[in-house]
């Protein structure tokens, strides 16, 4: 099988995502949380949605650059969104991390906190200054949604292509 350019980055976003997971699990989960792990889920985290984001608007035909979470969803073509919607719509019902978020319109929140999270956790030492603000559930929620929406697309490539 041919690797396409969607395919070898949602790879990348999953091997980020299992990454900050790991480090969400081992480190962060336990009482008390270990600090020091924080920055590596942030980054972790972080990278892998802007990657499903990008997996899905290649997906979709379209080419994204950056790291703004925020920018890179507004840009996302009107199919990839209405994807995502539908991914909101099943996993707000049945994912232990859904915390209350049933629509796009919920998800901004996530978007607007997570905007430049790579940029500012990745050189966090250098802004010691600047208030950073992750949450949790939310963050590890959009992951599932869009990781669900770039799935259910490639199934549906692959469907048509073998009918």
């Amino acid at each position: 099988m041919v690797s396409t350019p969607e395919h070898a980055i949602f790879r990348q976003a999953v091997s980020f995502t299992n990454i900050a997971a790991d480090a969400f699990e081992k480190h962060l989960i336990k009482t008390p949380p270990d600090g020091g792990a924080m920055a590596p889920f942030v980054v972790n985290a972080v990278f892998g949605i802007e990657l499903y984001l990008k997996t899905l608007a290649l997906q979709h035909g379209k080419t994204l650059h950056g790291h703004e979470i925020e920018r890179l969803f507004r840009k996302l073509p009107r199919a990839a969104k209405q994807e995502i919607e539908r991914q909101i719509a099943t996993l707000s019902v049945t994912s232990r991390w859904a915390c209350g978020i049933n629509s796009i319109d919920d998800l901004q929140i996530v978007l607007d906190e997570l905007d430049t999270a790579f940029i500012d956790w990745r050189y966090l030492h250098e802004n010691t200054a600047k208030a950073l603000k992750i949450t949790f559930k939310p963050t590890i929620f959009l992951s599932e949604v869009l990781h669900s929406a770039c799935l259910t697309k490639a199934s549906t490539e692959q469907a048509a292509a073998t009918a």
